[in-house]
């Protein structure tokens, strides 16, 4: 019968792809293609434009999980809870991560969370006005 031990270890280590092994790896890479005559400049310069682009688009992203997740740890609204937002009164239905579901008169209204950044809660079963 085969030993199980050794499928169990071989599987649980992280390999040669570590985090402090990728920076060298990709400096091995661009050595190579310079030694090769490939002109690296354009491909570091190109990787750095991809990235500039890619963490601007991310940015509205990052603001509505932040906000979600302070939402949610503070305990600012929840379920069930009405909110009074743009001069209307809505009620939750679910505060997601990225964003939150409402309602108004039957129509359901899906809002990110970056969004909600003035607003008043009215807690479940408050009738007070805002």
């Amino acid at each position: 019968m085969p030993s199980t031990h050794c499928i169990s270890s071989c599987t649980s280590s992280p390999g040669w792809w570590t985090p402090g092994a990728r920076p060298w790896f990709i400096a091995g890479i661009f050595i190579c293609l310079s030694q090769f005559g490939i002109d690296t400049s354009t491909l570091s310069l190109t990787g750095g434009v991809v990235g500039v682009v890619f963490g601007l688009g991310c940015q509205n992203v990052v603001a509505d999980i932040l906000a979600g997740l302070l939402m949610t740890f503070e305990g600012a609204a929840r379920v069930g809870d009405t909110i009074v937002f743009n001069d209307r009164s809505l009620f939750i239905l679910s505060v997601g991560v990225r964003t939150t579901r409402l309602t108004w008169f039957g129509e359901t209204m899906v809002v990110r969370n970056n969004d909600l950044k003035n607003y008043y809660v009215r807690p479940a079963g408050s009738w007070a006005a805002p």
